[in-house]
Parts: structure tokens; C-alpha cells; sequence
């Protein structure tokens, strides 16, 4: 960790973010860091292994909550989020924590420049088998860029056609998932069944 509390390796990533016109965050496993509250990161962060210090896992908690002030800049950016149902269910930090952030999350869903849908998992096709990421549209969105991090590592797709085959991907997932009003309805449930 940095002594901004995020990894170093993220900084590239958090420099760009915090300039694009357009984030467009496709999830698998958890809630992503801009929906997430100040419990559920720390409960992320207390998943980490090897295991984190708490002054790191404060810090990095710090750090998360402080990029959801994108959602309020001028101009604002368009924000999109294609979450899988199973990140929705995910008890990081016990149902209490769970219900809590997907409170939040249908919260931001409400945002005039913020999208949520979810990928229900009864689907016959599915556009995302090869894992998360995340589009960035640069500013005046003159160019995009996609960021992918895994196990292996971290790296940014900058060259077509391997960023237009990426945004076909989100194009087609936003497509399968269900509409904006649907996941509303489905994110309440689940709080509510918590």
C-alpha cells in the first residue's frame, strides 16, 4: 500500500478513473470498491491474503469511500455497472454488512448518471466467461481504454481491436442482464431476504 492506501500498482488506474467521461465496471465476485460501504470494504480488505495491517486496511478503506466523489463531479461521468447475482449474495462481513451495502448500492442506482443491472444467473448465454473489468472513456471521450487485473496481474488494453471487442462484450452484457428497473427490484429482495 501507498500512503494514499491503495496499491501502487493501482494509481495508473485511479489517474485515469478519475478523469473519464465514462466508467463502465463489469463484476463477478463482490460489490465493486465504488459501491461499496465502509464495512463491506473492510471486510474485503480483512479477506486479503497475505494478510493486510490495520492501518493498512484503514487506509485502503479510506481511499475506496474517497473515489465515490466521482459520481458527484462536474461534469459528471456516465457510470455503468453489469454486477453478477452471485457478487450480490456474497456474505463478506455477515448479512447485517451485506444488506446494509446493497441498501447503498439501490441508493447509487438512483443517481441520474448511474447504471446498475444484474446478471441473473439462470441466463442460456452469457458474454462474460473471461472475468471482470472495467472501460474507461477518456476524457471528452476521445479514446478508450479497458483495465483488467487478476490473479496474474494488472494491465490496460489501449489498441483495438482488442478495446472495441471488449466494449462488444459489455454491450452484449448489458444486453442479457436485467433491465435497470428489474435489478432494482432483485437487489431489494435480496436485502430483504438477508
Amino acid at each position: 500500500m501507498t500512503a494514499s492506501g491503495v496499491a501502487a500498482w493501482f494509481e495508473d488506474y485511479l489517474e485515469e478513473e478519475a478523469k473519464a467521461a465514462g466508467i463502465h465496471k463489469y463484476e463477478i465476485q463482490l460489490i465493486p470498491g465504488l459501491l461499496q460501504t465502509p464495512e463491506y470494504a473492510q471486510a474485503v480488505f480483512h479477506c486479503a491474503v497475505p494478510a493486510l495491517e490495520d492501518e493498512d486496511i484503514e487506509a485502503g478503506v479510506a481511499a475506496r469511500i474517497k473515489r465515490q466523489e466521482l459520481f458527484f463531479r462536474k461534469p459528471s461521468p456516465v457510470v455503468t455497472f453489469v454486477l453478477e447475482q452471485a457478487a450480490l449474495t456474497k456474505p463478506l462481513g455477515g448479512p447485517d454488512v451485506l444488506r446494509k451495502n446493497l441498501q447503498y448500492v439501490r441508493e447509487c442506482a438512483d443517481l441520474r448518471n448511474v447504471t446498475i443491472q444484474v446478471m441473473p444467473q439462470n441466463g442460456w448465454t452469457h458474454a462474460g466467461l473471461d472475468g471482470s473489468f472495467t472501460l474507461l472513456e477518456t476524457e471528452e471521450r476521445r479514446s478508450q481504454i479497458v483495465f483488467i487485473e487478476g490473479q496474474g496481474g494488472r494491465y490496460f488494453l489501449s489498441e483495438q481491436p482488442d478495446v472495441g471487442d471488449v466494449f462488444a462484450r459489455y454491450s452484449a452484457l448489458r444486453a442479457q442482464a436485467l433491465t435497470p428497473e428489474d435489478s432494482a427490484r432483485l437487489i431489494e429482495q435480496v436485502a430483504r431476504e438477508l
